[in-house]
């Protein structure tokens, strides 16, 4: 039998996480930042996930309570979740069948003067043409972001003006944890980087074990394994 799913990570990445798990490198930070300035012109912030970026990025936002934040209805329900943590309304926009992209059409029937930002999620390792969303964020002075979990694969790094990457287990790619936010806007970055640095920082041991974890599901994955697995 074939899984469903299988980790983007090879058995040498597996042992190279865990190797430099094992010995922290203070200049492992700045060499990521540096290959990151190789790639694209804009500003980064890492930090544990995606999610804790787009928590971050809300807060910086430093929005009224009731103000909405317009997101692709089709994704996770914890980007909702978070909104509404902030005291924020998320509101759902429809995609298009064909592209899998948000209608404009909608976007623009849903839109009120509440309305502050906007999430645009490119799914299933697709691409979405980003201009007529911005054309339209900067007419209406909302802040466009593209959330780039689904789409990264080594090369595309989108093209909005405020992009989220993430580098989670599932995702291709993965470093099993990890997630940047880019941006041209250096305050909205620092403000960002200064609440992700007030996190408590997680150990190298915490990293260790969730390696071991993924070392194990991809232990099983293996389709001698993973028939035995079923049968079982």
């Amino acid at each position: 039998m074939i899984p469903r799913l299988k980790l983007d990570a090879s058995w040498s990445d597996v042992i190279a996480f865990f190797w430099a798990s094992s010995k922290p490198n203070p200049k492992a930070k700045t060499q990521l930042f540096q290959e990151i300035k190789k790639r694209t012109s804009y500003g980064s912030v890492s930090a544990l996930s995606n999610r804790t970026l787009f928590d971050a990025f809300l807060e910086a936002l430093d929005l009224e309570p009731g103000d909405e934040i317009l997101i692709s209805a089709l994704t996770i329900q914890n980007m909702a979740d978070i909104i509404k943590a902030h005291k924020l309304v998320p509101i759902p926009v429809d995609v298009e069948i064909d592209t899998l992209a948000p209608s404009l059409k909608e976007i623009s029937r849903q839109a009120s003067k509440q309305s502050k930002a906007l999430v645009i999620a490119p799914l299933f390792g697709g691409k979405i043409d980003i201009t007529p969303y911005q054309q339209w964020c900067e007419e209406n002075d909302i802040i466009l972001v593209e959330d780039m979990a689904q789409a990264f694969d080594g090369e595309y790094f989108g093209s909005a003006p405020n992009r989220i990457m993430s580098f989670g287990p599932i995702k291709s790619k993965t470093a099993f944890a990890g997630g940047i936010f880019l941006s041209k806007d250096q305050n909205l970055l620092n403000k960002i980087s200064n609440i992700v640095e007030r996190h408590p920082p997680l150990s190298s041991s915490w990293y260790q074990k969730r390696i071991l974890k993924m070392a194990f599901l991809k232990l099983i994955t293996l389709p001698l394994i993973f028939r035995a697995v079923i049968a079982m």
